[in-house]
């Protein structure tokens, strides 16, 4: 059975993801739980968040970054693909 990460929310990331809609708070929050069983099953980015990790939701995007060592998964960003601020 896998080890299940901490998912860390941070307030700017909360308040972000209190605009969006319900039918797709309810699947980004579902994504959310998935990432906290299998952290990387998202994208590698590249640029400035080359460290971090990305997942569709569409339309939306959550970014992530994973302390293996920690288990501790820390959200960066869950907004509107085409706000997003990544290069």
């Amino acid at each position: 059975m896998p080890t299940e990460f901490f998912v860390k929310i941070p307030p700017s990331v909360q308040k972000s993801m209190r605009k969006i809609p319900f039918p797709w708070i309810e699947r980004i929050r579902m994504t959310i739980d998935s990432i906290s069983i299998e952290p990387f099953q998202g994208e590698k980015m590249l640029g400035r968040y080359k460290h971090a990790r990305k997942v569709r939701v569409w339309p939306y995007r959550i970014i992530y970054v994973v302390d293996k060592v920690n288990k501790v998964v820390s959200l960066i960003e869950v907004d509107h693909r085409g706000s997003m601020s990544y290069d």
